[in-house]
């Protein structure tokens, strides 16, 4: 059995233990680490800011219905869009609508506190990062790991996959840069090769 994971290590330890036959993994593009990297990346103009802006508000409201980071939105969301960012992603509103309905930067959406506390977690919003950033963390594969990211990806940026790649040492592991492009045209470079490879495990 092969898996080809786009985006997150995330569920790679429990597939590793529910598919003992599980042959290789090839994880493309992800955002690994949220709190020591993504997020500074977003914050700083590293990531696209209007992604930035989508992907903060994303994960504010997603986290927040799991771990209650917050009561009220004005506590993380400026005025005038405090109040409506959860209704934005509800499932009843497209990426283009909910993108639509944000403005460009992150510094236009977040209270000055909350973006601080993105940079350095605290209380409830520590504990949720801890959770969520250990697809890289605490294991080493047993099966051959072939990592695919583009240094130009302004989404996830490229430190994630340099740093899961240090926190892997001793796995049969390689990352391969696809080159100065976009998130999606990194998927693009990156599939055939992880099918090629695939095939040749066959």
């Amino acid at each position: 059995m092969t898996l080809m994971k786009l985006g997150s290590l995330a569920l790679l330890t429990a597939m590793v233990v529910a598919a003992p036959t599980l042959g290789a993994l090839a994880p493309i593009s992800g955002a690994y680490y949220l709190s020591d990297i993504e997020w500074p990346a977003a914050l700083d103009g590293a990531v696209q800011p209007r992604a930035a802006t989508y992907y903060l508000a994303y994960i504010t409201v997603a986290w927040n219905r799991i771990y209650h980071l917050y009561e009220d939105e004005s506590r993380v969301f400026k005025a005038p869009y405090a109040g409506r960012v959860a209704t934005l992603f509800d499932g009843g509103h497209t990426i283009e609508d909910t993108m639509a309905g944000l403005p460009a930067n992150p510094a236009d959406l977040l209270q000055p506190g909350y973006a601080g506390l993105l940079r350095h977690p605290t209380g409830a919003l520590a504990r949720a990062a801890r959770v969520n950033d250990d697809a890289c963390l605490g294991w080493t594969p047993s099966v051959p790991v072939r990592m695919y990211a583009a240094h130009g990806d302004p989404e996830a940026v490229y430190a994630n996959s340099q740093r899961c790649k240090q926190s892997l040492n001793g796995a049969d592991l390689t990352l391969t840069d696809v080159g100065d492009v976009d998130h999606i045209t990194s998927l693009v470079r990156s599939i055939p090769q992880v099918a090629k490879w695939f095939a040749t495990l066959n």
